[in-house]
This record gives structure tokens, C-alpha cells and sequence, in this order.
């Protein structure tokens, strides 16, 4: 039965062990190691162990590393044929996201196993060597560093354990079934210099040029003739419509999405080929594309819906094919809320206390700078303490404050603050260092990124003093308002409260019998 390992650092010289029973747990335990350690997780069955993750960077001077899945294990018969290793290196692959492998000290993309690039489907390697396979590259594109020949890079890497090259493309010689090359067909036997005529006849994923060549051949001498062929082409066609009802809007489901930017990538090699945007049908078409496999990945979505970044796969097959891609967006819904409450009618000289509830992101996608605030009447009051509450999402947060000296600046009552903790803040003027003659006349609380269903749980509140010498019988309101910035615009409310002053009634005037 197998085992699992987990190892921490294992090429630092500190060999950090952890046995572990499931792959379940295996996973947890790796995952937990940060990535800028070089770690690794494999398998055991009995005196006999081999990796199947390395993380590894990938160039040199990454402080961070990439899961790898180490691929030696295809090179031991025990482990290839042992179905439980194999399906554990899928589950990995699938769990981790896999997307580079180590192979032969190099790390290389994980193959497509599904299919052949269009170009090599029905071609075989010839290698220049016979016997060694690995001599029917011709170049190999190193990632950081270019193209090099494969006598270059045997020599450049030979021997190096530092550091795995990136490679990315590797081209090859390739024969098809009537002996062609790839990309280059050897005229051989000609015995007689002279005038010769060549014609391309065929080329598939091309537009062939029928023109005639005329080449001149000299004994001893190996003449290149080059062709400039067009693709033959497609284009990708998506359409995006909206997946429920947008209050932002009113547009029903169904309606077409204008504004909504595309990327279009090479499927095998990821390079972006194309950026398309719909118009007010709702559609986005490519250019033209030469026939291969595609993936559209959607890099902006239009106001008021929320982007899907899920990839879809399209392939052009033949020439003048439009391939037909439906795609929808969720609607967004933007709001915030807060309400404040406090006593109904003071004295002058009393302390007073305000709460704050409702304090909220509402909205169906997470907003930035995001803040709650109150401006205190201070013609009436003077702040005291404030509670802070406690917030459903964890994370840190600010309080800032002005005061009637300080030019509209803000300054920093307290920082790095849990949401997770309700605080008893002391915001006398004493304990804020003010001056005999200053106040706080406003405070805001800064969180930055707030989620969606961002709220309060335990209730902020706010002591303050009523000033002695507020005249009965007048008022003052408290205005708090909170906000957040969604796509560039603000997203606000705010709340009011007033308070009377209590002032003794006139005495009315006595009459005698």
C-alpha cells in the first residue's frame, strides 16, 4: 500500500520529513509549506520512495517556485506499472494545477494528451542519430534565454543543478508517411548541374503557391528554396448575453452584453493571438486565424456584471470556418448601508451615545477604499471612546480622524486593527495628545477591500459629552455615511440623527381668585 511524503527544503541540507497515510492529507501538509521553499511530496512502498511534486522556480532569480510534477517515476517499470501511483499523479496534477513537469532535468509545459499540434499529426520523428531520439530536435526555446541549437544546450545545461531550464518550444524534424520532411522536403540524386523547375502542389493548413520556381543547381552544393505560404484561416465568433435579470440596468436575462473585452490564446503555446470587444449585438468576432485549437478567456466585463474567467475552448478545422462561441455574465448589484441611532433629547453636560448598525457592503461583488465615517456635531458634542465593533470577513483596518486645527488632513488614531476583535478605543483629547483648544470633529474607519456581504456583527458605538453650554431647547444632528469604489465610481449612504436639548418650560403666569 502506499505512502505519502512531504519534504521542507530538502536541497537547503535541513531535512524537514512528514510521513503522512492519504494523499488527502499529503496535499494539506504540502500546501501549507510557502512557496518560496523548494519542497517536494512523493510516495513510498516499503525501502522504495520517489517524488511526484517538486517545487521548483522557474528561473533563476524566482524567490517563489512552481508545483512540478517530477516525471523520473516513468522511468522505473514498478512505479509506471502500478495503477495506484498513476492515479495518484492525476489526482495530484488536478488538485495542484498542475502546469509544468520536470523531464530529464529540464521543465517543460504538461503535454496535450488529448491531441497532436495540427503540424505533427501524422509525422513521426527522425532523428539525425539513429537510435537517439533526442537528436531530432533541431533547436530548443529556452524561456529568459531564446533559441538554441541542441548542441547548445546540452552544453549550456550539461552538468547544472541549480537551476532547471524553462523550455517551452522545441522544434524537430518530422517525416510523414511518404518520407517528407516537416517543413522541408531533400531533393536528393540530382547528378546533372543546371536549371531546374519546382511547383508546390500541397500544403496542408495552407494556401499552396502553385507558381513555378526555377532553381539553379551546382555540383557540390546544397540550394535552398524557401516558399511564402498564406494560412488558411477562420474566426471565432462569441456572443454574450446576460444570465439573469440587472436591477443596475433593468435588462432582462438573455440580453445581449455590449463592451465585453476578449483575449484569444494559442492553445498549446498560450501566446495571445487576438483581443476582441462585443459591440451592441452582444457579438465579438477575431480576425482571421489560421486552422488550430484556441482559448478565449474574457479579461473585462462590461459595467454592472460580474467577469467569468473560465477559459473556453474553440477550434478552427476548416477554411472560412466560424466557430460559434455563447457565453453569459451574472448581473452585479451595487449598494452600502449604515444607520445610526441615539438618545432622543439630552441635558446639557450629559454624556450621550450613539450606535451604528446595518454597516454593510451589499453589493454582489467586493468594492475598494472601502470606509464607514462620522462627523460629529460638535457645536454640541465632543467624542469620547469609540467601540469599533466587530466585521464578518477577517481582516485589518484603520482609524483616522480631523480635527478643527488639523487643515483638513486626516492623522491616525489607531492601526492595524482585527475586524475579528471588538476594541474600546480612547479618543479623548488627552489620550490623542490635542491641544487645550482642539477637537475631534470627525473619524473614519479605512478597510480597503471590503467582499461582497461585507457587514458588521457586534454594533459599533460612539460615547460622546454634551457641551454645558448648549441652550435648551435646540438640536444638533449626528451624520454618519459609508462608501466603497466599484469600476471607478463611488458607492455611498449615509444616515442622520438629531437630538433635542431639553430646556425647562417658560412658567406660565398665575391667576388669583
Amino acid at each position: 500500500m502506499l505512502q505519502f511524503y512531504v519534504i521542507d527544503n530538502p536541497w537547503e541540507g535541513r531535512l524537514n520529513v512528514s510521513h503522512l497515510r492519504s494523499l488527502t492529507d499529503a496535499v494539506q501538509t504540502y500546501r501549507a509549506l510557502p512557496a518560496s521553499c523548494r519542497k517536494a511530496l512523493g510516495v513510498r512502498q516499503g525501502a522504495d520512495a520517489i517524488d511526484l511534486v517538486q517545487c521548483l522556480p522557474l528561473f533563476p532569480h524566482d524567490r517563489e517556485g512552481e508545483d512540478v510534477m517530477a516525471l523520473r517515476f516513468l522511468d522505473f517499470p514498478m512505479w509506471k506499472s502500478d495503477p495506484q501511483l498513476m492515479e495518484a499523479a492525476q489526482e495530484l496534477a488536478s488538485r495542484l494545477h498542475i502546469r509544468y513537469c520536470l523531464f530529464r532535468r529540464c521543465i517543460i509545459p504538461v503535454p496535450d494528451r488529448d491531441r497532436l499540434p495540427r503540424a505533427l499529426r501524422g509525422k513521426y520523428l527522425w532523428p539525425d542519430e539513429p537510435g537517439d531520439f533526442d537528436t531530432a530536435a533541431q533547436w530548443i526555446y529556452v524561456a529568459g534565454v531564446g533559441r538554441l541549437s541542441a548542441r547548445e544546450f546540452k552544453s549550456r545545461y550539461a552538468g547544472c543543478v541549480s537551476h532547471y531550464p524553462l523550455v517551452v518550444h522545441i522544434g524537430a524534424h518530422g517525416m510523414d508517411s511518404r518520407g517528407n520532411y516537416k517543413g522541408y522536403v531533400y531533393i536528393e540524386g540530382l547528378t546533372e548541374a543546371g536549371r531546374y523547375y519546382l511547383r508546390e502542389l500541397d500544403n496542408e493548413g495552407y494556401v499552396p503557391d502553385t507558381q513555378r520556381k526555377t532553381v539553379y543547381i551546382k555540383a557540390g552544393e546544397t540550394t535552398l528554396v524557401e516558399w511564402q505560404n498564406t494560412p488558411i484561416t477562420g474566426q471565432i465568433q462569441i456572443t454574450k448575453t446576460s444570465a439573469d435579470y440587472n436591477p443596475m440596468n433593468g435588462w432582462p436575462a438573455g440580453t445581449p452584453i455590449p463592451g465585453t473585452e476578449f483575449e484569444i490564446y494559442h492553445y498549446r503555446t498560450g501566446n495571445l493571438v487576438d483581443i476582441v470587444r462585443t459591440d451592441k449585438n452582444g457579438v465579438a468576432v477575431s480576425k482571421p486565424l489560421p486552422l488550430d485549437r484556441y482559448k478565449v478567456v474574457e479579461s473585462k466585463a462590461a459595467d454592472f456584471y460580474g467577469l467569468d474567467k473560465t477559459p473556453i475552448e474553440a477550434e478552427i478545422e476548416h477554411a472560412g470556418q466560424i466557430v460559434k462561441v455563447a457565453m453569459t455574465n451574472k448581473a452585479l448589484s451595487t449598494n452600502v448601508s449604515i444607520k445610526k441611532t441615539g438618545y432622543a433629547e439630552v441635558m446639557p453636560g450629559q454624556d450621550i451615545r450613539y450606535t451604528f448598525s446595518d454597516i454593510g457592503n451589499n453589493s454582489t461583488t467586493a468594492l475598494t477604499s472601502f470606509y464607514w465615517r462620522d462627523t460629529l456635531p460638535t457645536q454640541a458634542v465632543r467624542l469620547n471612546r469609540i467601540f469599533t465593533g466587530t466585521y464578518n470577513a477577517p481582516g485589518n483596518y484603520k482609524v483616522v480622524y480631523k480635527t478643527n486645527l488639523s487643515n483638513g488632513e486626516y492623522r491616525t488614531m489607531y492601526d492595524n486593527l482585527s475586524t475579528q476583535k471588538n476594541y474600546t478605543l480612547d479618543a479623548s483629547p488627552t489620550a490623542l495628545g490635542l491641544a487645550s483648544n482642539e477637537y475631534v470633529t470627525e473619524f473614519m474607519f479605512i478597510f480597503g477591500v471590503a467582499p461582497a456581504n461585507f457587514r458588521q456583527v457586534e454594533a459599533p458605538k460612539v460615547d460622546c459629552k454634551v457641551l454645558s453650554t448648549v441652550k435648551g431647547g435646540s438640536s444638533f444632528t449626528n451624520a454618519a455615511d459609508v462608501g466603497g469604489v466599484y469600476n471607478g465610481q463611488w458607492i455611498q449612504a449615509v444616515t442622520r440623527w438629531t437630538t433635542r436639548v431639553y430646556g425647562k418650560p417658560a412658567k406660565l403666569p398665575t391667576t388669583g381668585y
